[in-house]
C-alpha cells in the first residue's frame, strides 16, 4: 500500500536505561519482550534486503532518553541530567508527502517510566533552615527520594522536513511532532514539591500536551533503518490543560525501521 501523494513525484523514502525495573514484573516482562522482537526486527534491516522496496508506508522505533531538569529552550543546547529515565515503543505510518521534501506522519508510543520518585526543591524555604513546613512534611522527608515506575501513551502527528544538501553522502530528516500525552501516575518531576512542603495547592494532571523535535539519519545505501536524536516534552502549555504550568523534557536516541 503507498501513501496518497500531493504533486508531482512524490515522496520515495541510547541512553541506558534500568532493565531490572523494566523487566522484573508482570508487565514489564512482556514490554521487554516485544522489545527483543523489535530489536531483532531492527537489527534484520541492517542487513541490505535482497530486493528494493518501492514505498515504505510503515515504521516502528525503540528509544530511551534521560530527563533534563530545565526548560524546553535550553534542553537541546544545555540540558541538566538527572536521574529518571525512559524506554520506549513507537509505530507509526506515513499519511501525506508532497515532492521529496515535506512528510506527515501519525505516531502511537508506549514509554516505561523509570528512576527517582521526588525532586527535591532547592529554594531556601525548603533548605535545611526552611520555615512554614506543612503538618507531616519536613526537610528529611523532602529529601527522601524514593523511586518512580509507572507508564505513558502518547498520539502525535508528525511533520517531517526531508531535504538537506547533504543527502546524498547522509539522508537526513527534522521532525516535529504535536500530540496527546496520558501518564498512568504524575510524573514526579511535574510534581510542585515545594506546594507540598508548604501545603500549598498545585495542579497536576495526567493528560497534557506533547512535543517532540527529532533529527534522523540513515546511510543512503540503507535509508529504512534510521538512528535518531529526539527531545520528548510533556506540559500543560502554559496552565491551558488543567491548569498546569509546568512540565518534563527528556533527551534521548534511539533507531527505526521503515516497512
Amino acid at each position: 500500500m503507498s501513501i496518497p501523494k500531493i504533486g508531482s513525484d512524490a515522496v520515495a523514502s541510547v541512553i541506558p536505561v534500568n532493565s531490572v525495573s523494566c523487566c522484573s514484573h508482570g508487565p514489564g516482562r512482556f514490554f521487554c519482550l516485544v522489545v527483543a522482537g523489535l530489536f531483532f526486527l531492527l537489527l534484520k534491516g541492517l542487513v541490505p534486503p535482497a530486493f528494493a522496496v518501492e514505498d515504505r508506508d510503515w515504521f516502528m522505533s525503540v528509544y530511551g532518553g534521560q530527563i533534563s531538569d530545565n526548560n524546553l529552550s535550553e534542553v537541546a543546547y544545555s540540558p541538566k541530567f538527572a536521574n529518571s529515565n525512559i524506554f520506549a515503543l513507537a509505530a507509526g505510518r506515513k499519511l501525506l508527502a508532497r515532492e521529496d521534501a515535506m512528510r506527515l506522519e501519525v505516531e502511537g508510543q508506549a514509554i516505561h517510566h523509570s528512576g527517582q520518585g521526588k525532586y527535591p526543591c532547592p529554594c531556601p524555604a525548603c533548605s535545611a533552615e526552611g520555615y512554614d513546613w506543612a503538618e507531616g512534611q519536613s526537610y528529611e522527608k523532602s529529601r527522601q527520594l524514593g523511586h518512580d515506575d509507572h507508564y505513558e501513551f502518547n498520539l502525535v502527528l508528525v511533520l517531517r522536513w526531508l531535504k538537506f544538501p547533504w543527502d546524498r553522502y547522509l539522508n537526513t530528516d527534522f521532525a516535529f511532532g504535536e500530540g496527546i500525552s496520558y501518564a498512568t501516575r504524575c510524573p514526579p518531576i511535574e510534581i510542585d514539591q515545594h506546594a507540598i512542603n508548604h501545603g500549598s495547592a498545585y495542579n497536576c494532571s495526567r493528560l497534557l500536551n506533547y512535543l517532540m523535535f527529532e533529527f534522523t539519519f540513515a546511510l543512503p545505501s540503507a535509508p529504512a533503518t534510521q538512528f535518531f536524536y529526539r527531545i520528548h516534552h510533556r506540559s500543560g502549555d502554559y496552565g491551558l490543560i488543567n491548569g498546569v504550568s509546568g512540565g518534563s523534557n527528556f533527551v534521548g536516541a534511539g533507531i527505526r525501521y521503515e516497512f
